[in-house]
């Protein structure tokens, strides 16, 4: 089993801009956190902290072998400590 953390760049549908925190375990994700404005919002595959920020309906993430993904989602890889902190700043 493999799992990596990875942040990238996002943008809301009010054009806010933001981060994604993602969680990926085997190359799908598993949990995801969305920041706006300061506002973090969590979401699993079962559940979400907001139903606007619901989890994502394509939870396929491709490897770093696809450089072309990488470069237009502009990937940073975390560690699993920097995503916990991440996740409880979340659940606040």
């Amino acid at each position: 089993m493999t799992t990596k953390y990875y942040r990238a760049y996002s943008e809301n549908l009010d054009g806010h801009i933001g981060h994604c925190y993602y969680e990926v375990i085997n190359q799908s994700v598993v949990r995801m956190i969305n920041v706006f404005n300061d506002k973090f919002y969590w979401s699993m595959p079962t559940e979400c902290k907001d139903k606007q920020h619901e989890f994502t309906d394509q939870p396929e993430f491709y490897d770093r072998d696809i450089p072309w993904l990488v470069a237009n989602l502009e990937l940073i890889e975390l560690t699993a400590e920097e995503f916990e902190s991440m996740w409880k700043k979340a659940h606040q």
